[in-house]
């Protein structure tokens, strides 16, 4: 881990495209995740929450609607260096929060 004291989930922007297509690639890669394309991302943007430390994203996570009762977390990836902060489930809290707000 670098850098920041702190760590916040905040909804992604254009810009961590590259930084969450990236960090869900290792995941992929490693076959704990389905490979996304990168336009995938790019369609779901408001889906997703991010964590970044010195503008790189280190954790990610989107939340799925499928219904109005149904709904799922997915694309949750922490970086390998920021695992055991608590991140995943900081991000999980965000994402079920998000998903309470929408109702």
């Amino acid at each position: 881990m670098t850098g920041s004291t702190t760590l916040s989930v905040q909804p992604a922007r254009l810009e961590h495209v590259p930084g969450i297509f990236g960090l869900l690639s290792v995941y992929s890669e490693l076959g704990v995740l389905l490979p996304r394309p990168e336009s995938d991302i790019y369609h779901g943007l408001r889906d997703f929450f991010i964590v970044e430390d010195q503008n790189r994203v280190v954790a990610c996570g989107a939340l799925l609607i499928y219904t109005a009762e149904l709904g799922e977390v997915r694309s949750l990836a922490v970086d390998p260096e920021f695992m055991k902060l608590g991140l995943g489930q900081t991000l999980v809290n965000s994402i079920e929060t998000e998903a309470t707000r929408l109702g």
